[in-house]
């Protein structure tokens, strides 16, 4: 009879162990939280879309649960070339450096790459990449292409000034800033769309791009800064959205541009923003703007005609400087006081008192 009880004891004992979730080699309740990539625990092989998935185990030890996690990074086919035969996803550029500095993940240089197409990782040991730094790829004069991945939010300084047989490079709409002289001296660059997510395109940021003949400007844009699109000799057309602050010389010596309209809200004209640009010869000044910098329009030789409202209270020296086949037309019956004495240096022919298409002279 006590064989028999205790034979019921001992059934009872493991019936509960397994209940709650005890073993019989040690008695200590299953703890599966362990996450170990580990092929007897795997469930499912990563993919072009997945990750591999594997089931979370006994942390003391080690059976096998049923929660699961994802582990590793995706797997593509490139049999044997470099663009996935599945997804068609392209590998990156083999040789980049990337560094992670102050616990920002990003591309230094091109080091030993020598790819013409440059194809930038998203992740590198586990991090998002986020930053092309600071002269990443100045000079590098064999590069045609670049493409740049979702997880980039930063082009810094230098990033591409010089790399003079790049001729597109797609910018997602991750990125946010774009340093100054990022992409100066892109000789053969024709296009180039900024993201709606950047604010300020900054000094020379695209100047001496001298094949841009498109740019497409965000809605969100609040600046373009000094001389960032000076010397494109081949940009013809550009769309400023409403309320930017457009600064000095931003648009010097662009000579195919022929026409230019200015934002709504437009209160200065800044210094040189369009000085040299050759072939301009369609400009309208809103009634918003107020003042008009030196050498704004110098050297606009095609330049025919200009109304200049009465709303304008200051016109810098030399504004219209060899704009020899110029009429300007001049809502005020004389010569503001807030004018500088030499606004128009060139004497080119002015009509005073201008008012609805027709000469008060």
């Amino acid at each position: 009879m006590k064989r028999v009880f205790i034979t019921l004891v001992t059934a009872c004992a493991l019936m509960c162990a397994l209940i709650t979730g005890l073993t019989a080699c040690g008695l200590h309740e299953h703890d599966f939280t362990a996450e170990k990539a580990l092929d007897k625990y795997k469930v499912s092989d990563a993919d072009c879309l997945h990750r591999a998935v594997y089931y979370k185990s006994c942390a003391e030890c080690g059976e096998k649960g049923t929660e699961t996690f994802e582990s590793g990074g995706y797997k593509h086919d490139f049999g044997g070339g470099v663009t996935c035969v599945k997804c068609s996803y392209h590998k990156p550029s083999d040789g980049l450096e990337y560094v992670r500095n102050l616990g920002i993940t990003g591309v230094k240089s091109k080091g030993a790459c020598t790819d013409t197409d440059i194809y930038i990782a998203d992740t590198y040991d586990g991090q998002p990449v986020t930053d092309i730094f600071e002269y990443a790829f100045s000079g590098c004069s064999s590069i045609t292409d670049v493409t740049i991945p979702n997880s980039v939010t930063s082009i810094d300084r230098y990033a591409f000034n010089g790399c003079d047989l790049m001729t597109s490079i797609a910018i997602p709409e991750s990125v946010t800033w774009i340093g100054w002289n990022a992409f100066s001296g892109c000789t053969s660059l024709t296009e180039i769309t900024i993201p709606s997510g950047v604010w300020n395109i900054r000094e020379q940021t695209f100047s001496g791009c001298t094949s841009l003949t498109g740019v497409t400007l965000p809605d969100g844009l609040a600046t373009i800064e000094a001389r960032a699109f000076s010397g494109c000799s081949s940009l013809s057309d550009v769309n400023i959205p409403d309320d930017v602050t457009v600064l000095q010389y931003a648009f010097a010596d662009c000579s195919a541009l022929t026409s230019i309209k200015f934002p709504n809200g437009t209160t200065y004209i800044a210094e040189g923003t369009f000085s040299g640009c050759a072939a301009l010869t369609d400009v309208t000044i809103p009634k918003s703007v107020r003042k008009i910098g030196s050498d704004a329009f110098a050297h606009c030789v095609s330049l025919s005609d200009v109304i200049i409202p009465d709303s304008v209270e200051y016109i810098g020296s030399e504004a219209f400087l060899d704009c020899d086949a110029l009429t300007i037309y001049c809502e005020a019956k004389e010569q503001p006081s807030g004018w500088s004495s030499r606004w128009n240096a060139s004497h080119c022919r002015v009509v005073w008192g201008y008012t609805d298409g027709e000469d008060s002279d």
